[in-house]
């Protein structure tokens, strides 16, 4: 036997007899930070009030990840995962021994390395603490997988693994290669849908169907063929599958109100679902109603606008800035956070409050002439005076001195 064989031979042998033995004392006092494994960066996503999502950011590590529920993913995802990745994984303890002599066989065959016999197991515990792939990591792996099967179930297992998954670029997680691919949830794909994704996990980047459609589908045809080989699908299932289109490109997230979106997150620095007070429709409005205005206004000119319920305080639609996405300079300045002086939009309020306490209506008449107390003496922006005026004129013309007459027969604590 050659030399290289034999190390081959030597070092798989090693790896079945450590597993089977010598891995199961180890695994006993090698701690698992469960925690690592339950838990990684995720995308912040929105929900508007009436449950729909409206806007999802990347994660703390640029990527997209949407966890979602094993029923989530629907029918087809979860059972081709297992039939491709690790058919007996409901029947192993972490480590599939069949599939470890299987892979010594071909090891030993082949002359080198070429088959690992992961398991599902095996491979949550590598996406949760990777290291580099050596033989030693390989056991630790196997060590780390017996001890995750016994802190949690199969379903766990599987849905943790699906949702760390890497599917190509920044994609992780079938929810989130779901989207980006098919524009429909994990829980939508077809039999060949899911058949493509589960076919990427072999190689995320060499099976992009954006990059690589060929690799891709023929990728998901061998996994295709495989399942209706051994009676796992029918005939017309297969037939079906195979026929359907392979996406060239990638889609993207919802990405609505997004200056709303980024008063919602504030400082949060984690993501999961962050249920909000928007209401669609009036988000809508607010923004159209804004564009409209804006059109025949010099570019440099842009608006804001806020949208609440005065009982619940509720924020229902938020437009930070009209000319946002319009490619002008500022246009990404959220105004309605920027500090600035309210200056003429407090006269409405002045005048309302008059109104309300029933001392002024739209007919009244205002002195529109000289005032000085306490020191201040406020003039109109153009520096005249127009005398006796109404309500409706001085309000629609944003004079100073009758707002301030209105303002003061109102009583400040009441506008302010």
């Amino acid at each position: 036997m050659k030399r290289p064989l034999r190390r081959v031979l030597c070092a798989t042998l090693f790896a079945l007899l450590f597993a089977a033995g010598g891995g199961l004392l180890w695994k006993a006092s090698l701690p698992l930070p469960i925690d690592e494994v339950l838990e990684w960066p995720t995308s912040p996503v929105l929900l508007d009030r009436r449950g729909e999502v409206f806007s999802v950011f990347l994660s703390p590590e640029s990527e997209w990840s949407v966890p979602v529920s094993l029923e989530q993913m629907g029918r087809w995802l979860p059972f081709v995962a297992v039939e491709v990745e690790d058919r007996r994984f409901m029947e192993h303890g972490g480590i599939d021994y069949a599939a470890l002599l299987r892979a010594i066989w071909q090891n030993v065959s082949a002359g080198k390395i070429i088959s690992g016999a992961s398991t599902i197991t095996s491979q949550l515990v590598r996406l949760s603490f990777p290291r580099p792939r050596t033989l030693k990591t390989k056991l630790v792996e196997f060590t780390a997988a017996q001890k995750l099967e016994e802190m949690l179930t199969k379903e766990e297992i599987l849905e943790l693994y699906l949702n760390r998954a890497p599917f190509g670029g920044n994609i992780r997680g079938v929810e989130a290669a779901s989207r980006i691919y098919f524009s429909k949830g994990a829980g939508e794909v077809s039999l060949g849908e899911a058949a493509l994704l589960v076919g990427m996990l072999k190689g995320p980047s060499l099976y992009r169907p954006d990059r690589n459609p060929g690799a891709a589908r023929k990728r998901r045809d061998a996994i295709l063929a495989s399942l209706f080989e051994r009676g796992k699908i029918t005939e017309e299932q297969y037939r079906l599958s195979r026929a359907e289109r392979i996406p060239d490109t990638r889609g993207a997230f919802p990405s609505k109100a997004f200056h709303f979106a980024l008063a919602a997150l504030g400082e949060r620095k984690k993501g999961g679902v962050l249920e909000t007070t928007l209401d669609p429709a009036l988000q809508e409005l607010l923004e159209r109603t804004l564009s409209v205005s804006l059109e025949s206004l010099p570019e440099e000119i842009t608006a804001a606008g806020i949208v609440m319920d005065n009982d619940s305080g509720d924020v229902l639609a938020y437009v930070g800035n009209g000319r946002l996405g319009r490619g002008i300079a500022g246009s990404w300045i959220d105004c309605a956070r920027r500090p600035r002086s309210p200056g003429s939009a407090l006269k409405p309020f002045a005048y309302l409050a008059a109104f309300e306490k029933g001392i002024l209506t739209p007919a009244s008449l205002l002195a529109d002439t000289p005032l000085a107390f306490s020191g201040q003496a406020p003039r109109n922006f153009d520096l005249t005076y127009r005398g006796p005026v109404s309500a409706r004129i001085a309000l629609a013309d944003s004079l100073n001195v009758p707002a301030v007459r209105v303002l003061r027969a109102a009583g400040p604590e009441l506008v302010l």
